[in-house]
């Protein structure tokens, strides 16, 4: 069932607003608005990934550790998508890092 309109829930991230309304309703009291500062690590190698997150503003960028300690972007989540999408599949651990980065200026 639909929220009534004056309460239809918005959404600036494009996964989100593609979602039928009565799913959109069915998630939106799970969902909670954050700021993240720049650099703040959304997911650490070994972790459990949670929460997931469904970027606004900005992107989530991913990154793959190699043994000689150097990394790789591997990834990227912006307004598009969500970044912890393993966890759709199955709660799973990562073995990459992830960290949010500001959006490009105008």
């Amino acid at each position: 069932m639909a929220l009534p309109d004056q309460l239809t829930p918005a959404s600036r991230n494009r996964l989100l607003a593609a979602l039928p309304p009565d799913d959109l309703a069915r998630l939106w009291p799970q969902l909670e608005a954050i700021e993240l500062p720049f650099r703040q690590v959304l997911y650490t190698p070994g972790k459990p990934i949670e929460p997931v997150y469904f970027p606004e503003t900005g992107y989530a960028s991913m990154l793959a550790y190699m043994e000689d300690g150097d990394a790789a972007e591997v990834g990227l989540a912006g307004r598009e998508g969500l970044s912890g999408c393993l966890y759709c599949l199955v709660p799973t651990t990562t073995t990459s890092r992830s960290w949010c980065n500001p959006p490009a200026p105008p």
